[in-house]
């Protein structure tokens, strides 16, 4: 990152999704606009508190109309694109209806133990954190 970038780059807030279905899977999304797969989730917008942009996202993206969270599973920074990412935990039923918009290329229930091949480091460091296989770390 150069140096314009680091002096002058705000810090932006995100928000992503551990959602789980009673069968213990994870959904997951490859969006559009880049490779891999992702836990849901995008940027808050100014003003909004994270909750409530969490909730957005996954109407947005997905149409899923969630109340309340499991919990927060914690707040991460990222360095390369200077932002703090809360990531929240839900619990679904499986047979929730998931209808995802431009922004989705495809999702799709993982078990935790075969996840698909491109899951981000990210998404993966968080899963191996909420299934107590990794340490809290702070930094995504």
């Amino acid at each position: 990152m150069n140096l314009w970038q680091r002096v002058w780059r705000k810090t932006r807030l995100g928000v992503c999704a551990i959602i789980v279905n009673e069968q213990g899977e994870i959904l997951l999304v490859k969006h559009t606009y880049s490779d891999g797969w992702f836990l849901p989730g995008g940027a808050a917008r100014s003003g909004e508190n994270l909750l409530d942009a969490i909730r957005r996202e996954l109407a947005e993206e997905l149409s899923l109309e969630l109340d309340s969270p499991l919990g927060v599973h914690g707040i991460f920074f990222h360095e390369r694109k200077r932002e703090y990412i809360s990531v929240f935990a839900f619990e679904v039923d499986k047979s929730t209806e998931v209808t995802q918009n431009w922004e989705i290329e495809d999702w799709g229930w993982y078990n935790l133990e075969s996840l698909p091949q491109g899951l981000s480091l990210g998404a993966e460091r968080r899963l191996l954190e909420w299934r107590g296989e990794s340490h809290y770390s702070g930094v995504w």
